[in-house]
């Protein structure tokens, strides 16, 4: 019997065949479609503001817009000079044509355009060469930089006497610039920065340490701790001061902040002249409580630089830096406090960072970040740079070779000065130089900060 293979072979011939034919697609599209589906920026690594720059595309019946999604404006400093866009379109367009002020250009997916000549349009013609459509292109920068501070002067003089020893704080939105000198205790406030009252305080001993005044923040009231006779003075206006003697036979050295509702006071003991010891006071049994021992040679009592904050963790932080000790030695040593549920820790970061002794200085935290105002070394030089501390005071950053956080040119270098903030702006108030004391007032903010 003879068989034959040739109609087996057909067989799969046609067999492969139908299946070809079975998977082949047919791709149909609008030949009047002249749609834009999506345009944005090739990516470019020494231009990061191109990447970031997210765009929109709207449709209407004849004309269309493309305007940025992420804001209002291109990042700052972003060159538009030199651009290759990435567009999609909705079909098979025959023609795209980009206008860019006076000129025009064909485009072919890979050209590099110049964004900064307005206006900028970009002219569709759909596959069938009748449809077409027009788009304006809205691709602004920034003309402002983000990261400057600008400053303003709201005052020349907030008082005119000259004055011993000063300091301001911000309560409850009032400012409240305290001033003391060997014959009288004055403060002035003021709901602006610009207009003040001036008035005398007759229930503050004579002379006041008023740089060491504390606003507690949660319980509203002004603290004020006389070391020489262990007296509590507190007010709830700044004006009227209550008396409260503690019973301790410990000696106070200083008072360092109100710090998640409680007052911490920095001690020595009668016998142990060596060491000493940081507590809180109770205001109950007008004691002291809460007592951490630390090494008297590292623990400021005198200007040194405080600031209490919420930190990115949420929970409250202080930082008490610099200043002098008991012996009157300078010292560059930071002290971090932090509170979380009643339990605090307390940290010296004397080897967490390079510092050199200082004091003097005041410290806000703004923007997210510590920054370090004015001083004076050990030479008594004074400080004309603003440090930036990222990591809670462990390490600071000169700002000096960047533009973004110089002071006025007619602020004056100095030390023991004031500097808050109320979130917005950052104020800077008074202080001192070799010559002078000064009772003047700047504001600044960052650019962006509103942004």
């Amino acid at each position: 019997m003879k068989i034959s293979v040739l109609p087996i072979f057909f067989c799969l011939l046609l067999t492969v065949t139908a299946c070809k034919k079975q998977t082949t697609n047919t791709v149909t599209y609008d030949v009047t479609n002249a749609n834009v589906t999506s345009f944005a920026f090739t990516a470019n690594d020494t231009m990061p503001g191109l990447a970031a720059a997210k765009f929109t595309v709207e449709n209407l019946s004849d004309t269309g817009r493309i305007f940025l999604t992420n804001g209002d404006s291109i990042a700052y400093g972003t060159n538009l000079k030199r651009v290759i866009p990435v567009i999609r379109y909705g079909g098979r367009p025959s023609a795209a044509i980009c206008y860019t002020g006076d000129t025009s250009i064909v485009l072919s997916g890979k050209d590099t355009l110049d964004f900064t000549l307005t206006p900028i349009r970009l002219q569709i013609y759909a596959a069938d060469k009748k449809h077409e459509k027009w788009y304006n292109i809205i691709a602004p920068v920034h003309q402002a930089d983000p990261d400057l501070y600008i400053w303003e002067q709201l005052t020349q003089n907030i008082v005119p006497a000259k004055t011993a020893e000063q300091k301001c704080l911000l309560a409850s939105g009032k400012f409240c610039f305290f001033r003391s000198t060997a014959e009288t205790n004055r403060v002035a406030l003021s709901d602006n920065g610009t207009d003040w009252t001036d008035n005398n305080i007759t229930t503050l001993p004579t002379p006041c340490h008023c740089r060491q005044i504390q606003y507690d923040s949660i319980g509203k009231r002004f603290y004020y701790l006389n070391t020489t006779d262990n007296t509590l003075y507190s007010s709830d206006d700044a004006l009227t001061w209550q008396a409260t003697s503690l019973d301790s036979d410990a000696e106070p050295l200083a008072f360092w902040a109100c710090f998640d509702g409680k007052l911490w006071a920095l001690l020595q003991s009668g016998t142990n002249k060596d060491s000493c010891y940081l507590a809180t006071v109770n205001l109950t049994s007008g004691t002291y409580d809460n007592q951490y021992r630390l090494l008297r040679s590292q623990a400021p009592i005198s200007d040194f630089a405080s600031v209490i904050y919420q930190a990115d963790n949420g929970y409250e932080h202080a930082l008490i830096a610099g200043g002098y000790n008991a012996e009157g030695k300078m010292i560059a040593d930071s002290w971090a406090m932090e509170a979380v549920d009643g339990i605090y820790r307390i940290v010296n970061l004397q080897n967490s960072h390079t510092a050199k002794p200082f004091a003097g200085a005041s410290i806000v935290r703004y923007n997210g970040q510590l920054m370090m105002y004015g001083g004076v070394n050990s030479s008594y030089e004074l400080n004309d740079d603003v440090l930036i501390s990222a990591n809670e005071g462990m390490t600071w950053n000169s700002t000096n070779d960047t533009i973004h956080c110089l002071l006025p040119t007619d602020h004056t270098p100095r030390w023991r000065q004031s500097a808050i903030t109320d979130g917005y702006y950052i104020y800077l108030i008074g202080g001192q130089s070799k010559e002078q004391f000064f009772t003047d007032i700047y504001r600044g903010k960052l650019n962006s900060i509103d942004w």
